[in-house]
């Protein structure tokens, strides 16, 4: 074991249960990319994502997800374009149920996407979000989660074309 896996692994046990948090959800992306093109279409995709918070008080935390979303572009590529989001948040929590979320992530196309004349594979950018977290039992808590992503880089390859990604996000789980 180095010395990043212990101090990895002691820091997992040293948190009591109500500071680590770990969900599984589903999602619907609505894309609509701020394009200077009239001629680019969207439509809405699907997805899901595996979440890690981490409380750090009463009122922050972190939080680290793995996304996986599609996104529908049929005036650059027939096939939907898949997605692994890498988000990183600072969230705020206002009451016990509501809580706001701010960071930055990257995102990486995959399959066919990823090696299109079309489309560039990295995006980055920012992401905010408005969290209600319902309890349902004594540990579990039901998520929805709305969210907006805004990417910096032009994905479009074809000159004179630009597309930024501007994502509605709705997790659910």
């Amino acid at each position: 074991m180095n010395r990043f896996q212990a101090v990895l692994l002691a820091l997992l046990f040293s948190l009591n249960s109500q500071a680590l948090e770990f969900g599984v959800t589903a999602s619907s992306l609505w894309s609509d990319p701020d394009s200077g093109t009239p001629q680019v279409r969207t439509a809405s995709g699907a997805g899901g994502a595996v979440s890690l918070g981490l409380t750090m008080s009463n009122y922050f935390g972190l939080e680290f997800d793995a996304h996986l979303a599609q996104r529908k572009l049929p005036t650059l590529t027939p096939n939907p374009v898949w997605n692994l989001q890498f988000p990183l948040l600072i969230r705020f929590t206002m009451m016990p149920l509501i809580s706001f979320g701010a960071g930055a992530y990257v995102s990486r196309a995959l399959g066919g996407a990823a090696s299109s004349d079309a489309l560039k594979p990295l995006d980055y950018g920012g992401v905010g979000s408005l969290g209600f977290r319902i309890p349902i039992g004594p540990r579990l808590r039901w998520l929805v989660d709305l969210r907006y992503w805004s990417g910096i880089p032009n994905l479009a390859r074809a000159p004179g074309v630009s597309l930024y990604a501007r994502d509605l996000e709705a997790l659910t789980g």
